[in-house]
């Protein structure tokens, strides 16, 4: 690990837990983030301004030649009403216009980490509730310039071709090319030199998570619900596992893109509704009894049905 990063009281700023001495500094004056105490699950964390032009900077990474951050971070407004209002940090090279937007205002990421120059590919961001709770945001990118990107370790974006650099200044909270800057709060961020093995970083995120009160792939296994309950999946890789549900509950995808939302033997009574309004990958019904009048909605190809038997 090259920074672990999180606000400690009475230190005055970012204390760099990983024992390299990476503290982050305040620019100072109204550009300081404020602290805001207990904001998540009891832990203090960074309050960040973009009216005030509020940032931190880290040491120099241009020696870096692959890296990886997490960052758990809550946006105050998704999207934002102003393109002013939507940078997350500089972790590149970007001199020609190109910066980090989380998310745009158009409710797309597009990230610049460790990228000589460009941007990946805008994705929509809408279905994830940047702006309620705080998650998990996590960014890599290998030495063959392969980009990858998630929310509370799962999958959000993948791009490659890209030439991997990093910048001599780093900077939380804004970007190198804007104005752009993050309004919102930040709890804590780890930053290495390399990518981690898909272990260490499920074992990174879900520390993160439990300790900052992040929602994470939530389920309801063996669920009995009653009348009127509503299962909601506005992010990723929320499921159902054998879950009995009584009459009028509903099992909501309503947004994009969430992955591979499942209902596995799920008994749903009369007029219940599946919802997949959106496209989205791998939506399933597995071993599922559905009553007369029930619908699964599958607006695009490619959506399989197993075992699924619908009486009409």
């Amino acid at each position: 690990m090259a920074l672990w990063a999180q606000y400690i009281a009475g230190s005055g700023g970012w204390a760099d837990q990983s024992g390299n001495g990476r503290n982050a500094t305040l620019p100072g004056g109204a550009h300081n983030p404020t602290i805001i105490t207990g904001d998540a699950n009891g832990h203090d964390v960074f309050g960040f301004a973009a009216a005030s032009q509020q940032f931190v900077t880290l040491p120099s990474m241009s020696a870096f030649t692959q890296g990886e951050a997490l960052i758990v971070v809550k946006i105050n407004q998704q999207p934002a009403s102003a393109g002013s209002k939507t940078g997350l940090w500089n972790f590149s090279q970007e001199t020609s216009g190109n910066a980090t937007n989380f998310p745009w205002t158009d409710a797309k990421v597009w990230d610049t980490f460790g990228l000589h120059a460009g941007f990946t590919p805008g994705t929509d961001a809408s279905a994830i509730p940047m702006a309620t709770k705080y998650l998990v945001y996590g960014a890599r990118i290998t030495t063959a310039g392969v980009f990858d990107s998630e929310f509370n370790g799962v999958a959000f974006n993948h791009a490659t071709g890209f030439t991997v650099g990093f910048p001599a200044a780093p900077v939380i909270g804004g970007t190198s090319w804007g104005p752009y800057y993050l309004d919102g709060r930040v709890a804590e961020v780890r930053l290495y030199d390399a990518v981690q093995s898909t272990t260490d970083r499920a074992n990174a995120v879900a520390a993160m998570l439990s300790s900052y009160g992040a929602p994470s792939a939530d389920r309801v296994t063996a669920g009995f619900l009653s009348a009127a309950q509503i299962i909601a999946a506005p992010h990723p890789a929320d499921r159902v596992t054998a879950g009995f549900l009584s009459a009028g509950q509903t099992i909501a995808a309503p947004g994009a893109p969430p992955i591979n939302d499942r209902v596995t033997a799920g008994f749903l009574s009369a007029g219940q509704v599946i919802a997949a309004p959106v496209p989205v990958d791998n939506d399933r019904v597995t071993a599922g009894w559905l009553s007369v009048g029930q619908v699964i909605p599958v607006p695009v190809t490619g959506k399989p049905y197993s075992y699924a038997f619908i009486i009409q």
